[in-house]
């Protein structure tokens, strides 16, 4: 397994992979493409994307610096210093079950601390019974749920003080 900062030629594969996890979490598709665009893309250009790959293969991606959204403006953060880094993570339906997502989650903290970071801020969806028990084991705690437009689930929120 490899993880390293996407590149615009991964663009392809990343946005199969965020098809191919929409159909999982059975969202509308021209959201999940429209997301892309909005919020992944731009992160990309900014060496702010990571691409995990095993065997040549995109399974999982993870960005940093995510903008925070509407949608969550009640959650109740702990730590609202203003130094916190948003995160998400998606990984290939088939590889679910293996540790990829915690090996991205592993990642994202090192980066953070790197980058000085005193918290990370993460969304996972309501239903997703393996990331919500990979971010309790990793010490994240719960800071609150939100519902956005064309999704069946809602999202549950996690924050690490790191």
């Amino acid at each position: 397994m490899d993880i390293k900062i996407a590149k615009p030629s991964d663009l392809i594969e990343l946005v199969y992979l965020s098809k191919v996890c929409s159909f999982e979490m059975n969202s509308i598709q021209f959201f999940f493409i429209n997301y892309f665009n909005k919020y992944i893309s731009p992160l990309i250009l900014q060496n702010d994307v990571y691409v995990c790959r095993l065997n040549e293969c995109s399974v999982g991606l993870l960005a940093i610096n995510y903008p925070e959204i509407e949608e969550n403006s009640n959650v109740k953060w702990t730590d609202n210093s203003g130094k916190f880094m948003t995160t998400h993570i998606l990984v290939h339906p088939k590889w679910k079950e293996s540790n990829i997502y915690n090996n991205l989650l592993d990642f994202a903290e090192n980066t953070a601390k790197e980058k000085g970071y005193l918290s990370i801020r993460i969304y996972a969806s309501a239903d997703n019974l393996i990331s919500l028990e990979a971010l309790k084991n990793k010490d994240f705690q719960k800071a609150g749920e939100f519902k956005i437009l064309y999704f069946n689930n809602s999202f549950v929120c996690f924050e690490k003080i790191i």
